[in-house]
């Protein structure tokens, strides 16, 4: 079995709540503007943020719905700063 990356999508903009944050052990979420995203490269796959999130915002790499997401969350890392806990 694969493991899959999380994915943080659109309805996380504007979330000024982050427990989902606050639970990754290996801090791969970075923000951005007005929504964070995990680095699928530092991600370790483990899902606990998943069910921290309080807008359902996170899935999984892959859901075809997350597609767009991903490649989102990728392109804009490199200018976000980590959040580290």
């Amino acid at each position: 079995v694969e493991l899959m990356a999380s994915i943080v999508s659109g309805d996380c903009i504007n979330c000024e709540h982050k427990p989902c944050v606050a639970v990754c052990p290996v801090d791969a979420f970075y923000q951005g503007p007005a929504i964070v995203a995990i680095n699928p490269d530092e991600c370790i796959c483990c899902s606990v943020c998943l069910p921290e999130c309080p807008v359902g915002a996170i899935g999984s790499e892959g859901d075809p719905n997350a597609d767009a997401w991903a490649k989102f969350n990728i392109e804009n890392l490199k200018y976000w700063p980590n959040l580290k806990t």
